[in-house]
């Protein structure tokens, strides 16, 4: 981690600009005082920037400062970067050719599109992209969950037959589309999707389950080890960085043997997670119609 690399003061300079960043670029995470907040770790790593970087203060570094107003004047900074509109320029370059007749070229091939899209019918599979909501992609029961399914199925229903009550998922899709994955969906890769954060816990999404007509996730939880800000308690930045630096990054003991039940529709918000030797840092995302 970075913070065995370069010394605390470095660090914490460092993180001014990607706290403040973070409480810009989503929800007003602090309401009316958000901005606010924003613009005193922005002019703060402004004012020190020379302090660690010799000769690098130029024309971007001094627009950081007016970040703050424009939030305050336009909304969250995801909503006005300039990735969708880049993205819908390369879409519609792709349908023009030659030097001439752009227009009619351009009016054709969306008419195409727009034909297309309108008669397309969606399946509803567990494959499709737009499929229904809820969990899917049918598996086993964990060979960790073994010791502790009876229990679980006691405290959700009154019925005798657990093996008739309960179906196990790889997948949940909550009704914005948003696929969430378990430890038993093997077709991840690298990617960390099944760390959740859910209420004010964090921990691993083991599986899903149905039972009694609803629909749950059992997730291992992980505690919190300490305050992430405690990284930097001999900084001068401390006191300004603590508390909001403490809501968007978490530590968390590695070690787990508690199991949660929690309902798939509750609120489930992914993780970006580092994994360090004693524990892990944890960021939940700020959004999801763009990466963090």
């Amino acid at each position: 981690m970075v913070r065995n690399l370069l010394d605390c003061n470095r660090v914490a300079h460092l993180g001014l600009f990607i706290t403040g960043i973070r409480l810009l670029h989503g929800r007003r995470v602090f309401g009316d005082a958000t901005a606010g907040l924003a613009h005193d770790l922005l002019t703060t790593f402004y004012r020190d920037h020379e302090m660690f970087y010799k000769y690098q203060q130029n024309y971007v570094l001094h627009l950081h400062i007016h970040y703050a107003e424009i939030y305050q004047n336009h909304g969250s900074l995801c909503n006005i970067n300039t990735f969708s509109q880049e993205d819908i320029m390369g879409a519609v370059s792709k349908c023009k050719h030659g030097s001439r007749y752009w227009g009619d070229q351009l009016a054709f091939y969306l008419n195409i599109d727009f034909a297309l899209k309108n008669s397309q019918q969606y399946e509803e599979s567990a494959y499709s992209i737009f499929g229904s909501e809820g969990v899917f992609d049918e598996t086993t029961l964990p060979v960790e969950l073994i010791q502790v399914i009876s229990s679980v199925h006691t405290s959700l229903c009154h019925c005798h037959d657990l093996n008739q009550c309960i179906k196990f998922y790889r997948r949940f899709r909550n009704k914005k589309q948003i696929v969430y994955h378990s430890l038993a969906y093997t077709k991840r890769q690298s990617s960390v999707s099944y760390f959740v954060k859910y209420n004010s816990l964090f921990g691993i999404i083991i599986t899903f389950m149905s039972c009694d007509d609803k629909q749950y996730a059992i997730i291992k939880r992980h505690a919190v080890k300490k305050k992430f800000s405690d990284y930097f308690v001999s900084s001068p930045y401390h006191s300004l960085l603590s508390k909001p630096i403490d809501t968007f990054f978490f530590v968390l003991e590695k070690q787990s043997l508690q199991f949660d039940v929690v309902d798939v529709y509750s609120s489930l918000d992914m993780c970006i997670v580092i994994e360090e030797d004693d524990c892990f840092i944890v960021s939940p995302l700020s959004i999801y119609h763009e990466h963090d």
